[in-house]
């Protein structure tokens, strides 16, 4: 187990709170890379000055990906109305 650490911050930048939540460090799947690549050459691709450069576009984000490969203790941030914040 591992943790990471939330911190809230005012609108002047002052700390307002922070806590810490344990979580436990999981690999992502080779797939699931594969889906995120994809979907991130799809969108680069897009680009006037990318089109038609597929395979130089997917082995530079490839070679980007940090070694590691885990998968981040949060996927999501919602701030609600009333202040709170859900991961």
């Amino acid at each position: 187990m591992t943790e990471f650490r939330v911190v809230r911050f005012d609108n002047r930048g002052a700390q307002v709170s922070a806590r810490s939540y344990r979580y436990r460090p999981m690999t992502l799947a080779e797939d699931h890379i594969a889906i995120v690549i994809d979907e991130l050459v799809w969108r680069f691709t897009r680009l006037p000055m990318l089109r038609g450069r597929e395979t130089v576009v997917r082995r530079t984000i490839r070679d980007a990906l940090p070694t590691a490969r885990l998968a981040p203790p949060v996927w999501s941030v919602v701030a609600a109305d009333d202040g709170s914040l859900w991961l």
